[in-house]
């Protein structure tokens, strides 16, 4: 279990520093920048996008770093804390997400709730899914809800609990001979929202069903690993 768990916060570091030359990229603009699939790291460059910065080999991005302060959180309360989390990603600034001065601000004034989209939210909550076993959704939502104050619409809060419960899956080694997918078990719960109020739980349900049948697969060929 802790071998997988390590794996999982190396993948996606990993994952990241590789897939980032194709940031931006629509899948048919990938082989005709670079001739081809991107199958490891590439040479240090100026990406698609960002030719203004060179960019080392193997280098992270802001996903990953944020991924590291949601984990350096956690383990220095011994649990998921709100606050403890938005204090580490304001703590300093991290190169590469552009609304970090908005949310380093918004934390200062002690309303650091933003009601934005993105993927933020679903690549830093690793650490989140290595806590929680995947028959403990409600508790695997409350805390990923901890983490997604700079990302907190329904879209965003919804990826971050699919991911999160796909990854928990992965970790215990549920697969297909369990008979159950963790993330279509989460995305048809009743109610996403236990001990959070102010979702609206109707339309993060839809969400939530929606993406977990896109993720299904995704969630197979992690367990399968």
């Amino acid at each position: 279990l802790r071998h997988r768990a390590g794996a999982a916060l190396w993948g996606v570091a990993v994952g990241d520093a590789i897939g980032k030359p194709a940031e931006g990229l629509w899948p048919w603009e990938i082989p005709r920048r670079y001739g081809g699939r991107i199958t490891g790291l590439l040479a240090a460059d100026r990406f698609a996008g960002q030719e203004g910065r060179l960019w080392r080999r193997g280098q992270v991005t802001d996903d990953t770093i944020s991924m590291l302060r949601v984990a350096s959180a956690i383990l220095e309360r011994g649990r998921v804390e709100r606050g403890a989390v938005n204090a580490a990603l304001a703590s300093a600034p991290i190169d590469g997400w552009p609304a970090w001065e908005r949310f380093h601000e918004a934390v200062r004034r002690g309303e650091p709730r933003l009601l934005r989209s993105g993927v933020g939210a679903a690549m830093r909550i690793a650490p989140v899914g290595l806590l929680h076993p995947p028959n403990r959704a409600d508790a695997l939502v409350f805390d990923v809800a901890q983490t997604c104050d700079s990302h907190y619409s329904r879209t965003a809060l919804a990826a971050a609990c699919l991911v999160a419960g796909g990854l928990s899956a992965a970790v215990e080694g549920w697969g297909r001979a369990r008979g159950s997918n963790p993330l279509a078990a989460i995305g048809a719960r009743r109610d996403l929202t236990t001990g959070l109020p102010d979702w609206s739980s109707t339309r993060v349900r839809v969400d939530a069903s929606r993406i977990g049948r896109m993720f299904e697969r995704i969630s197979m060929s992690w367990v399968s690993v």
